[in-house]
């Protein structure tokens, strides 16, 4: 009985043990769950005070405590109030302000051009709006050198400026240019008509150029070439000095039965020439109006047409024959491009030229065609066509003459 009770007693204390252990586990378990959310919460809790700001904005967003200078916050033309005078654009800065920038030693002196040609501006600059024009040797009064390099002068009673590089004290002497053209063999053959009127003809080139130097003009310093052999026909092979007389032959017959006197500056291939000898036989004979005839040339073959050249209105050498020439070669260009239908390119102007620059008569340079064009190449050494351009400039020379 006493085994048994103690054999209970054992079986229930250990029952008993087993739930101690089982509550003891329990509480054991909650207890650490317990810590374990206390660190946890403690942890997420540190992360959110002590993040730093910066990562929770983007990148490109300032700090708002972040030092910026006044530099970095505004483009760099509108840190100045003002804008300095050398920054200033054309637009912005006046005629007045801009001669005042120059500062002038006053002088009063007689002084002469020394180019051929100096534009007279209304500013010391090549800013300045051109005015007018001095040639080679004009004589001007200089009342003050500019601290640039350009003279204030007095040119048709209102202050003007030059560049002071072209004026000089003391008068340019007159060059050698002598053009005599007594005894050259094969030229200034003259046929008589019989209504006054003469006309100089000059077929363009000659058998061989010649690179000598003559000036470009009466008393200029720029020095051209005498006189060149011309181009050739791309397709025909024909030599421009050939074409050229072949048309100009035949244009003096059309004149002559029209009744103009004729001048004939050559009449063969083998004469020695210059562009300025051309010119001045054509002056000295009192011929009235000088017709040079040639043909065309160009590096695109596309390029076609008729054109006429004249002096233009600045041209430093013979400005008084500019309007005349000019008319005279609207008719025959108009006259011409009638007849053959050709392309008119209308009347073009050159001072270079040393056969339009020596003329004292109304002068046109009559670029026929373009033997540089295939198909106007082959045009022109038809007789047919020949014809059509003869017919042309006759019809413009009687209508620059009024008849």
């Amino acid at each position: 009985m006493k085994k048994t009770m103690w054999l209970a007693a054992a079986q229930l204390c250990a029952s008993f043990s087993a739930e101690v252990q089982t509550v003891r586990r329990k509480w054991i378990f909650m207890v650490m769950l317990v810590c374990m959310l206390a660190v946890a919460g403690c942890k997420t809790d540190g992360e959110d005070r002590t993040a730093a700001p910066t990562e929770n904005l983007p990148e490109e967003t300032p700090l708002e405590n972040e030092e910026v200078t006044p530099e970095e916050t505004l483009p760099e033309e509108t840190t100045l109030e003002a804008t300095t005078p050398e920054a200033a654009t054309p637009e912005e800065t006046t005629l007045e302000e801009t001669t005042k920038a120059v500062v002038f030693t006053d002088v009063e002196e007689t002084v002469y051009c020394t180019a051929d040609s100096l534009n007279v501006r209304n500013a010391p600059g090549t800013y300045g709006e051109k005015v007018g024009l001095l040639k080679l040797r004009d004589e001007v009064k200089r009342t003050g050198v500019g601290d640039n390099g350009w003279s204030r002068i007095m040119f048709n009673g209102n202050v003007c400026y030059v560049s002071g590089e072209y004026l000089s004290t003391e008068k340019p002497k007159e060059p050698e240019t002598n053009i005599s053209v007594e005894g050259i063999p094969g030229t200034g053959i003259l046929h008589q008509g019989t209504n006054g009127i003469l006309v100089a003809i000059d077929p363009g080139h000659q058998l061989k150029g010649s690179s000598t130097k003559e000036p470009n003009g009466p008393g200029a310093t720029e020095m051209k070439a005498r006189v060149t052999s011309g181009t050739t026909g791309v397709s025909t092979g024909i030599y421009e000095y050939v074409m050229n007389l072949i048309v100009s032959l035949q244009l003096r017959d059309a004149l002559l039965a029209e009744g103009y006197s004729v001048l004939m500056i050559r009449e063969t291939h083998a004469v020695d020439i210059s562009n300025a000898e051309r010119a001045v036989l054509a002056n000295n004979a009192g011929a009235d109006i000088f017709l040079r005839i040639h043909c065309n040339g160009a590096s695109n073959q596309n390029a076609k047409g008729t054109v006429t050249y004249a002096p233009s209105k600045n041209n430093p050498y013979c400005g008084e024959i500019v309007a005349d020439s000019q008319r005279l070669s609207k008719f025959l260009v108009d006259a011409m491009c009638a007849e053959t239908g050709f392309k008119n390119r209308g009347v073009a102007t050159s001072d270079t030229m040393t056969g339009i620059n020596w003329c004292e008569v109304p002068v046109s340079i009559v670029e026929m065609g373009f033997m540089s064009n295939p198909q106007e190449d082959e045009a022109m050494a038809k007789p047919e066509v020949q014809a059509q351009l003869v017919r042309g400039m006759v019809k413009g020379v009687n209508a620059y003459f009024g008849r």
